[in-house]
């Protein structure tokens, strides 16, 4: 299922996993490092999702990589949640 907002970047359409990935994040304080398996971390916490979900919304710029092997919600990814 796709998911659609208007006034969000134009023609961008999440998945249900792809913004369940973003909820779970950012219950998990919005900011994750990748473990040596490729699994994100977050709040002492495996993320449930799979590491191309994490980069295909890196990818439409709702997280933002930093320090090799860490991420964030980006102020267009917290868009998303409201």
């Amino acid at each position: 299922m796709l998911i659609s907002t208007p006034g969000k970047q134009a023609g961008l359409k999440l998945t249900t996993a792809q913004k369940r990935a973003l909820q779970w994040l950012s219950s998990h304080n919005g900011d994750g490092i990748f473990d040596q398996h490729n699994v994100l971390l977050a709040a002492g916490e495996r993320g449930p999702f799979m590491k191309a979900t994490w980069n295909f919304l890196t990818k439409m710029g709702l997280l933002q990589t930093y320090n090799l092997k860490r991420v964030r919600i980006t102020p267009e990814g917290y868009k998303w949640l409201t």
